[in-house]
């Protein structure tokens, strides 16, 4: 005679568990069974586990292995570049936080990737305000960050440096099904920095041939009165 105990819940984590699509193995056997003898054949149950999840990844809107150029002024007061995350699938339902570091260890696995040699952003002449920001529910983007950077005093003018800022952790409460992921390769941007002189303002002035003015003693006068930096006759 052959008897039926009511199932058992056997609860199974998989996200941030299990790798998708991999085949895990979990084998339940009977320990004990009052006074019955436990079949060696039977008494063990082989369950195969394998997780699939809709994978949404978070990437950086600039992010890949090619550097990001800006232009800076080579002047007193701190200069602004932004970044920002993306989503990819469907909207998430629920808010996911995004949270970022500048990374300067970085530089070197970037110069050597690319045959380059920059140098790192010097420590103090850049700051992250704000290290994190959030996808909103139903929207696919962050909204941007700023980075500041000190150019005059850090930087030598036409001096190209390197600035990695990359992510660092995602968080958020997605269906069950999906899971979050950081994109490998647009995780990072790479801005390169490169500060420019201030600028000179020259004041010009020229007289040509055919003008309509041959008194050189007025023109002396005009030219007196005018002062230029540049003086051009032809």
């Amino acid at each position: 005679r052959s008897s039926e105990l009511d199932p058992l819940i056997l609860k199974i984590k998989t996200i941030g568990a299990l790798e998708s699509s991999v085949g895990y193995l979990l084998p339940v056997r009977i320990m004990q069974a009052g006074n019955d003898s436990i079949s060696s054949d039977l008494g063990t149950t082989y369950f195969v586990i394998r997780a699939s999840y809709e994978v949404a990844d978070i990437f950086m809107s600039e992010g890949g292995n090619e550097a990001v150029p800006h232009s800076l002024n080579n002047a007193d007061t701190a200069q602004t570049i932004s970044f920002k995350a993306e989503y990819t699938g469907d909207n998430p339902e629920n808010d996911v936080t995004v949270s970022f570091k500048a990374d300067t260890t970085l530089t070197d696995s970037f110069n050597l990737r690319n045959g380059t040699n920059y140098l790192s952003l010097p420590a103090g002449s850049y700051e992250l305000p704000q290290t994190s920001a959030i996808i909103p529910k139903g929207a696919t983007t962050s909204s941007s960050l700023p980075v500041k950077i000190k150019t005059k005093g850090y930087l030598v003018p036409f001096q190209s440096y390197l600035l990695p800022v990359r992510i660092d952790a995602v968080t958020g409460s997605l269906a069950p099904s999906k899971k979050l992921s950081i994109d490998p390769g647009k995780s990072g941007t790479y801005f390169l920095i490169t500060a420019t002189r201030d600028g000179i303002e020259l004041t010009r002035m020229w007289y040509a041939k055919n003008s309509g003015s041959n008194d050189l003693a007025a023109i002396a006068n005009d030219v007196a009165a005018y002062k230029p930096d540049l003086l051009l006759i032809r």
